[in-house]
């Protein structure tokens, strides 16, 4: 594994420094709460890197298609509930699923280029679809963890701090 990141742009601003587990058992506890909202967090991070970066609209856009999702099943709920006959969302379900699948995962790779532009850091394309908002933090808490190292080490000004 590579140590080395090299800081392209000195005035980048520093990343959020969460340790990647700490998210993921707060995911858990949350029952998936609190991976959605640091996954806007991290979209919008990329978003200060670059503003041309469009993962935080991919993730609205995602969030956006489970509430609809979720309103169709309530009103096949409230349907049953008044006498009606009950309806599966069967293949329209799938498919806006699979919409959102894709929002998410181009949404982390927008975040990907990102990363990768400003600095200078190697993500493996099948980690970052797969374990997405966990991989990622764990780059940007390594990143974070190597600004401090060249702060100190170095006299070095730190990156800008997040706004």
């Amino acid at each position: 594994m590579n140590n080395s990141i090299s800081f392209t742009n000195r005035n980048v601003p520093a990343p959020p420094s969460l340790h990647w587990a700490i998210v993921l058992v707060l995911s858990i506890v949350t029952l998936g709460l609190f991976g959605f909202i640091w996954m806007l967090r991290q979209a919008w991070f990329a978003r200060k890197l670059n503003p041309g970066n469009w993962a935080f609209r991919a993730f609205t856009l995602a969030f956006a298609l489970f509430l609809f999702s979720a309103l169709g099943q309530v009103v096949v709920a409230i349907t049953v509930a008044r006498g009606g006959e009950a309806t599966d969302m069967g293949t329209t379900g799938w498919v806006i699923f699979m919409f959102q699948t894709l929002a998410m995962i181009a949404g982390y790779l927008e975040i990907r280029e990102t990363l990768a532009a400003c600095y200078s850091v190697r993500l493996n394309l099948i980690l970052t679809v797969v374990f997405n908002v966990y991989y990622v933090q764990y780059h940007l808490s390594r990143i974070a963890k190597l600004n401090r190292a060249r702060q100190s080490s170095e006299g070095m000004p730190p990156l800008a701090s997040p706004a």
